[in-house]
């Protein structure tokens, strides 16, 4: 009795006279793992990006800040400051 919406995109369109694809998926959560559902390296839900294990080259930001507020680097600014 109650409608849920949840797709998978595929599209082709044209930007500034440019061809140009994209591809979209349409639901609440978003995994992508090697079939052990006890660990999720890669998911996204609630509008937020969770990675168990990330390995970076290069990261552009301008703030990192921990999970529990009390420490946070801004990278734009320089600063440094850790909360007790």
């Amino acid at each position: 009795q109650s409608f849920k919406v949840s797709g998978f995109y595929i599209e082709l369109y044209t930007q500034g006279g440019v061809q140009k694809s994209r591809m979209a998926i349409q639901v609440d959560q978003f995994l992508v793992f090697s079939g052990n559902t006890g660990q999720l390296p890669f998911v996204f839900e609630n509008g937020e990006l969770k990675l168990a294990v990330a390995n970076i080259g290069t990261v552009n930001a301008g703030l990192l800040q921990s999970l529990n507020g009390k420490m946070k680097i801004d990278l734009n600014n320089g600063t440094i400051e850790i909360f007790s």
